[in-house]
């Protein structure tokens, strides 16, 4: 019993390790495929101040991102027409903060008079679901100024330097670090049992092999010309 529960221990972290392997590969290396990006407008506060919110889709990752600017000009140039907001939120997974409020309620009355532009951004990655995420990124441009200012920062990932060419084919440097759990689990869960079936498919195979040969499926030992219910060499039931 030890023995098995020791078993699925190991390739419960050799799971996990793929999982977190396969979601990095996935936030670093530029995916091919279409996008699909989804848009949502809407007056906020003084009726002056605009929300713009995307969503993008691609195979294992999502990205999610919310603008306050006092004009909707930014939307022609990144976004198609606007989607129904409920359309849109039925989008957005569970754990995301757009599922539940507005990102930038608490942010938008403290920085719109001063500020040109301030940024939220979601990020999460994995396969089959997503199991590793980062936040925040929540940026000031200075209106005239043209000097960004990063006031909060990412939580929840790790930024390491690529060399020049692979940023230009569209490698990424940033990390995804904290667990979506549920997704987590069931990728880790869906990784280990592969391991499982690789791990016991050329024990099975040879036993398989040896069986319709008439040898011991445990010990490889000739059986033919007898009738034995047990191996005579290893004791093991040959039925």
């Amino acid at each position: 019993m030890k023995r098995w529960i020791t078993k699925l221990v190991v390739f419960l972290l050799l799971g996990a390790i793929v999982n977190v392997a396969v979601a990095w590969g996935i936030a670093i290396c530029p995916i091919g495929g279409e996008s699909r990006l989804e848009f949502c407008e809407q007056y906020a506060f003084d009726r002056h101040l605009y929300l713009l919110t995307t969503l993008n889709i691609l195979p294992g990752e999502i990205h999610l991102s919310q603008r306050v600017t006092p004009t909707s000009i930014y939307r022609y140039s990144f976004a198609p027409a606007p989607i129904d907001e409920a359309d849109f939120r039925a989008l957005v997974p569970t754990w995301s903060r757009f599922a539940a409020v507005e990102p930038f309620e608490e942010f938008a009355d403290r920085y719109h008079a001063d500020h040109e532009l301030v940024n939220y951004d979601e990020y999460a990655s994995g396969w089959p679901a997503y199991s590793l995420r980062y936040f925040g990124s929540i940026y000031v441009v200075r209106a005239g100024s043209g000097n960004v200012y990063d006031e909060s920062g990412m939580t929840g990932y790790f930024h390491f330097t690529l060399p020049q060419k692979m940023v230009e084919r569209g490698y990424r440097s940033e990390l995804p670090l904290l667990p979506i759990w549920p997704g987590f689990a069931i990728n880790t869960i869906f990784y280990a049992t592969i391991l499982w079936m690789l791990a016991l498919a050329p024990f099975t195979a040879r036993r398989i092999i040896r069986r319709k040969r008439g040898l011991c499926p445990n010990c490889g030992y000739d059986l033919r010309g007898a009738d034995h219910a047990v191996c005579p060499e290893c004791g093991v039931p040959t039925g």
